[in-house]
């Protein structure tokens, strides 16, 4: 008997309707991935655009939220600071920043020297890791092309995954096995990151 009305008071206790409530979970901004580091216009015009949740006008310094997407114009190149990784993104491109870990590059064409912290990269024709590489990439038509000049890129294919070592470069579509072969025009692919 004892024992249940023990039961009883502790039920009770435990089911007190004043006791205070917390308050509900505000929504927080989303943390930022990566950090704008410099910004080049080439010509008398030229722009940034950052789209997604939080993006606010390009400045130097600027933190960049999770899931924003920055576009160039024709007129102008940028650098970001992206963890461990520096991010070169050319004229008229197009890259989503989904997380610390992984980069969506629509079209253009953007220059990535990873660290040792995993990265991974999807376009339109499928998905690679990059492993402490220093790698050009062009997606354009569908078409995509990884140019590797340190470390090692794996591309994940329809079928098997591939790797591309430094000095080689690989291109691919959707659905198909990338090629991959001797990369002749390294110096053509990163000469252009001098920002």
């Amino acid at each position: 008997m004892n024992r249940l009305l023990f039961v009883l008071l502790l039920s009770t206790l435990a089911c007190d309707t004043n006791a205070p409530v917390p308050p509900p979970a505000t929504p927080s901004a989303q943390p930022a991935v990566a950090e704008v580091t410099r910004q080049e216009v080439v010509g008398s015009a030229g722009g940034i655009t950052l789209r997604g949740v939080g993006a606010t006008k390009w400045t130097d310094g600027q933190p960049i939220p999770a899931g924003t997407q920055v576009e160039t114009d024709h007129a102008t190149r940028a650098r970001l600071q992206l963890g461990e990784a520096d991010v070169t993104i050319s004229h008229a491109t197009t890259l989503k920043f989904v997380s610390k870990e992984t980069l969506e590059l629509a079209n253009g064409r953007v220059v990535i020297e990873s660290g040792e912290a995993p990265l991974s990269v999807v376009t339109p024709s499928g998905a690679f890791a990059l492993h402490q590489a220093k790698v050009s990439l062009v997606a354009a038509g569908g078409t995509v092309r990884a140019s590797v000049s340190r470390g090692l890129v794996e591309i994940q294919g329809p079928t098997n995954n591939v790797l591309v070592h430094a000095g080689m470069e690989a291109s691919w579509q959707p659905k198909s096995e990338p090629v991959v072969r001797w990369a002749n025009s390294l110096g053509t692919e990163l000469g252009w990151v001098r920002i």
